[in-house]
């Protein structure tokens, strides 16, 4: 099963407000199309955690979502400074976001909101929501790492009746992502 449009909408209004986060001025000239998947390695971003191939197969059926329907990037779109790739689970999507911004700049963000600080095993994280998010259909973990952020979301497939709490699921699938993670 693929991603369905409303769920690509979403996760591109999150990469997209992710990226302008932080942005203190404007510059002037054409705007930077993000680029096809067809990408070279020098163009990628150096030194990212890549969750496409460093999540095994075996550990994403182990936390319940079907490694065949992995999705990299963004509707086969890369962004610039972001490694992404979602799966699908029995009702929900995983998305895996790995970028070069901070926790502190997902609590400054406007698309995000209901932000607790937890613990998920020995790491310190930021749990909260999309703004948007209708009837608690979404939620995050955030991760501070080496060079950025990790961030997993959980978010409701349109199509099918939510079985449990998102947030629930997200933490679950934080500490089973935990030790592949890096720190």
């Amino acid at each position: 099963m693929t991603v369905t449009t409303r769920a690509v909408a979403a996760l591109v209004a999150v990469v997209w407000s992710l990226s302008a986060v932080g942005c203190g001025s404007t510059t002037e000239g054409k705007p930077v199309e993000a680029t096809s998947r067809s990408a070279t390695a020098t163009d990628e971003p150096a030194g990212l955690f890549d969750p496409c191939t460093e999540i095994s197969d075996d550990l994403l059926r182990q936390m319940g979502v079907d490694p065949a329907t992995e999705e990299a990037d963004l509707a086969g779109v890369e962004y610039p400074g972001w490694k992404v790739c979602s799966w699908s689970g029995p009702w929900y999507f995983l998305t895996v976001f790995v970028g070069d911004k901070s926790l502190d700049q997902m609590r400054e963000n406007k698309s995000f909101t209901k932000f607790r600080d937890i613990k998920v095993g020995t790491r310190d994280a930021l749990q909260y929501q999309s703004s948007s998010s209708m009837q608690d259909e979404d939620c995050f973990i955030g991760y501070t790492v080496s060079g950025g952020v990790v961030m997993i979301e959980v978010a409701t497939m349109f199509s099918k009746e939510k079985a449990e709490d998102p947030c629930d699921v997200v933490i679950r699938d934080a500490i089973a992502l935990n030790s592949v993670l890096p720190n």
